[in-house]
This record gives C-alpha cells, structure tokens and sequence, in this order.
C-alpha cells in the first residue's frame, strides 16, 4: 500500500513539473477605462469584467483605483494609481475624445514622473515625448494623421557645477524639408555650435561655432560667431541697472562680409541700452572706413 501511494505521489509531482508550476497561477490582467467605465481584455481581445466605475467621495473608483478629474474648460483626466499611491498612468478628453495620455515610472527618488507622453492634435497629428525622471524631454516624434513621421527631436543634458542638469545638445530631423539641425550649449545656456545636414546622405551643409567672454561675474562681455570657419560677427555686451536687477544689452555688433567681391568688408554698428542705433559705419578689409 505504502508503494502505491508512494508511486501515485511520483506521478503527481512529475506532472506539476512538466505542467510548469509558473504557469498554475495566470497574470493578472491590467485594468483599462474611460471616463464612464473599466475592463479588461483577455488573451483573445475579449473585454471582461466590464462595468461602470464605483467612485467614492474623492472621485476614486474602488475597483480600477482610477481617479477622476474635472476640469473647468469641460475637459477630464482620469489618473491610475498603484496599491502604494504612485500614478501609473493619465489620459485626458476633451469632448470625450482623448487628447493626450502618459505613462509614468518611479524616479531614484522614489516619486512617479511620466516618462512617456502623447498628444493628439485636432487635425489627426499625434506627438510622442519622452522624458527622464527630472522631467526633460529626452525625445519627440511628431506624426501625420497618415502615420508618417514629420519631425523628430532628441535631447541630452549635462550636470553642471551646481548640481542641476543643463541642456547641452539636441537634434532636430526635419523630414519635410530633408535636413538635420543640431544645436550645442554650454551651462550658460549660450549656443556654441549650429549645424546642419541632409538627413538622406548626412552630408554636411553648414557649420557654426562661437565663442564667449564672461566677467568676474559670470556676465556675458564678448560673443564671436564663426561660419565654415570664418569670423562673420562679433557681439559686444554692455551693463545698466534697472532698478535692483543688472541688465545685459548688445553695446556694438560688428557684421563681416564673406563674398567673392567684398571679402573682409565688415560694418560696426553702436546701440544704446534701449536698442536703438547710434552710429553705424562700414570699413574694408584693411580698415579703411568707407561710410
């Protein structure tokens, strides 16, 4: 008796192995909802247990854990939560239509941020961002009612001296007009290189670059502008009080000339604080002044 009950015990467990014991218990399936209702949707896209939400005095559904908002423009958002509080996810209508919905983590620091968002637009255009845990677009892909791409944008951020993060390059592909625009900074928030490309064969078509001065102050004094390597502006700044705040304004602005015929010529323009013109002369290449 001893053996058979032992042989039927065998049995048993090698058919829980084979079974796979993960499998025993089924996921369980996410809750899905509009402004009036939730559901689920099964392996086959079936809906179950669908019904209408059940919510408390704090508009909260006590079986989907949404929350619903309501909004004086008659718009609604409705946030999901998890079963510790954090948002899990947003969708926002507008004439019961969706026009933008988020999904979100939880950052180093243990609160939700979202880290992706979409937006619809009226005529059909969807945007899709994402976004790091400090709440910067890291990337945004617009596109057409049709599903085509239209433009694309890619983000990248630096840490800085004083513990925050900076934006330090980004990219725009532009694919109507075929071209790939990148942009530099530096913690100043001051452009240091414009560049352009094709986008089909990356070839390059333009390039700048600058160049700063700062004072003791961390003001902005001098900026200078390269373009396929030659200077073609310079920038001087210049300082007044208004009031208790220190105001920066462009004192003279000196615009050089790179064409075949009139290489080097270059005009000096003054301005007062206000931005209004005092002088303005133009020189050759030698700096003959010639009006």
């Amino acid at each position: 008796m001893k053996k058979i009950v032992f042989h039927v015990f065998v049995l048993i467990l090698a058919l829980f192995v084979l079974c796979g014991c993960e499998n025993t218990v089924p996921p369980e399936l996410p809750w899905e909802y509009n402004l009036e209702e939730h559901w689920k949707t099964d392996e086959n896209g079936e809906k179950i247990d669908f019904s209408e939400h059940q919510l408390d005095s704090n508009l909260v559904c006590s079986v989907c854990n949404s929350r619903i908002f309501k909004w004086d423009d008659g718009g609604s958002t409705i946030h999901k939560y998890d079963e510790n509080g954090n948002t899990v996810s947003s969708k926002t209508y507008r004439n019961g239509e969706v026009i933008s919905e988020s999904e979100y983590a939880i950052g180093s620091n243990g609160n939700s941020f979202p880290v992706r968002s979409v937006f619809f637009n009226d005529n059909g255009e969807k945007i899709d961002l994402k976004s790091n845990e400090f709440d910067q677009v890291v990337e945004g892909v617009c596109y057409s009612a049709d599903g085509e791409i239209l433009y694309e944008e890619y983000f990248e951020y630096t840490f800085s001296e004083d513990g925050t993060y900076y934006l330090s390059f980004e990219k725009y592909c532009d694919h109507k007009e075929i071209r790939i625009f990148e942009n530099t900074y530096n913690e100043s928030g001051d452009w240091l290189s414009y560049t352009v490309y094709r986008l089909d064969t990356g070839s390059l078509i333009s390039e700048e670059f600058y160049e700063y001065e700062y004072d003791s102050e961390g003001r902005k004094i001098y900026k200078k502008a390269l373009k396929n390597g030659e200077l073609v502006e310079e920038f001087f700044y210049d300082f007044y009080e208004d009031g208790e705040n220190i105001q920066t304004y462009c004192s003279k602005y000196i615009h050089y000339i790179r064409d075949q015929h009139v290489n080097g010529h270059y005009t000096v323009t003054e301005y007062d604080k206000y931005g209004n013109i005092l002088s303005e002369s133009s020189y050759d290449s030698l700096g003959n002044k010639i009006s």
